[in-house]
């Protein structure tokens, strides 16, 4: 229970700071300080109360300490409501900071038994679909201690069918095997923005089906904005800020931290999945055990995690690891193959195994862009005349085809409604085609030329 205002103004008048280095060992030798430098603390109490908010941690050790003595210790004491002394944002309770560890040279060897390590331990809570994501998801979290150093950072992505699949209990031992995690399942996407901009943070997001998904409402927009600007150093958000005398004022903030996402039944954004190590766990069977994981194994965890962050700061920062992989994927799986490279043993062979083996299946199984079905479909149901392709086809026209091939779903396009000509508009627009106002043998309609469809046709599916 917290303090009662009047009693925490008293408290504050009658009990003297507990630091023995402060030059006060009385609240009246306090006074008779801000007396003489011409200030009453009487009349001017914000200045005296400054003063006890400042050392406000120390007073209340104090106070615990006398109550322990007295046997009437209140662990729910809290003296940021008392009267005076500003509460929530305006005193904010900061974790200590960590003590600087001194450097340590760079082992050999020594990364292998700690990824080991780490292994063993997501294997003892969870049952991934296959070999491969143990390797990944290893990987990801020791990747998660080399920020911001690396060109990119990496995002894992946790699908499921179903719900009961072990997205949350992996997110549940990873967390304490990473760098400052941070659960952002019901944040908002200013209040991640704002987490992040100024220090190293891990995202995990759960259930983001419920923002992703097709009845999704609200800032998925902005949150896949967010997601994607994050990937690369340098990258951020312009927000305007409001200032103390209600100006605005644009502000960029950073967006660079590495994001682990988990969903339930929804294909995250293409744009996420590109740039993200793709995990899709199953349920698992009874031959399938696992140890029953509590919030008392957290500590224990957090050791072994703590030894990941010692090990991963002493890899050399000039190792450019070897790839079998192009482009994008190259790219997100680097930092994943720097840290199999620096820990050595049968790392670095697993870890390339693995991204291949991933990505191909993604290849296999990845929702592709809709446009692309759309180009498929109009291809195949274009029209003819005399065994010829026609020249042009009306919208109208065009609409009814797709409307009539129940396999591709066109006519339940939008929450089971067909799709309309905008739509199809919206969804060639990319490729630089648009319906045009077309005049043949006097009859003029809107519609589409099949020389637009040509050269877009070999670029995209001819090959």
């Amino acid at each position: 229970m917290a303090l009662d205002r009047g009693k925490a103004r008293a408290a504050r008048k009658t009990t003297p700071p507990a630091d023995d280095d402060l030059p006060f060992t009385t609240v009246e030798e306090m006074q008779d300080a801000l007396r003489a430098v011409g200030v009453d603390p009487a009349e001017d109490d914000d200045i005296e109360m400054q003063f006890f908010v400042h050392h406000r941690e120390e007073i209340q050790e104090h106070q615990a300490a006398q109550a322990r003595q007295s046997g009437t210790m209140d662990l729910n004491a809290d003296l940021s409501g008392a009267e005076g002394i500003p509460s929530g944002p305006e005193v904010e309770s900061k974790p200590a900071p960590k003590t600087p560890r001194p450097p340590r040279p760079f082992v050999p060897g020594a990364g292998a038994r700690v990824l080991d390590e780490v292994e063993a331990t997501v294997r003892k809570y969870v049952v991934l679909p296959n070999e491969e994501a143990y390797v990944a998801v290893t990987l990801w979290a020791a990747a998660t201690h080399g920020m911001p150093a690396w060109e990119h950072a990496t995002r894992l992505v946790v699908i499921s069918a179903v719900k009961g699949c072990g997205k949350t209990r992996l997110f549940e031992v990873l967390q304490p095997l990473c760098e400052e995690p941070l659960s952002v399942s019901a944040a908002s996407t200013s209040a991640i923005f704002r987490s992040i901009s100024d220090k190293v943070i891990t995202i995990f997001h759960d259930e983001a089906d419920t923002v992703f998904g097709p009845k999704a409402r609200g800032n998925a927009e902005d949150l896949r904005g967010l997601y994607n600007s994050g990937f690369t150093p340098g990258a951020g958000q312009l927000v305007n800020v409001r200032g103390e005398e209600g100006e605005w004022t644009p502000q960029i903030f950073r967006t660079f931290a590495m994001v682990a996402i988990a969903s339930k039944g929804v294909e995250l954004p293409d744009t996420i999945m590109d740039r993200a190590v793709v995990i899709r766990m199953r349920k698992k069977l009874p031959s399938e055990t696992v140890a029953g994981f509590r919030q008392k194994h957290i500590p224990e965890i957090r050791k072994i995690g703590g030894m990941l962050e010692d090990w991963v700061a002493t890899v050399p920062q000039d190792i450019e690891p070897e790839t079998p992989l192009d482009n994008r994927e190259a790219d997100l799986w680097e930092p994943l193959l720097i840290l199999a490279d620096a820990a050595g043993g049968a790392w670095p062979t697993r870890a390339r195994q693995a991204a291949v083996s991933l990505i191909k299946a993604e290849d296999g199984i990845a929702v592709e862009d809709r446009s692309l079905d759309l180009l498929r479909d109009i291809k195949r149901l274009w029209p003819k005349e005399n065994g010829k392709w026609a020249t042009v086809v009306s919208t109208s026209d065009l609409l009814e085809l797709l409307h009539s091939v129940e396999e591709s779903s066109w006519d339940r396009h939008d929450y089971g409604r067909p799709i309309t000509d905008r739509q199809v508009a919206d969804l060639l627009r990319g490729y630089s085609i648009a319906p045009r106002l077309i005049n043949v043998k006097g009859k003029r309609f809107r519609g589409y030329r099949l020389e637009m469809f040509k050269e877009v046709s070999a670029r995209y599916l001819d090959q």
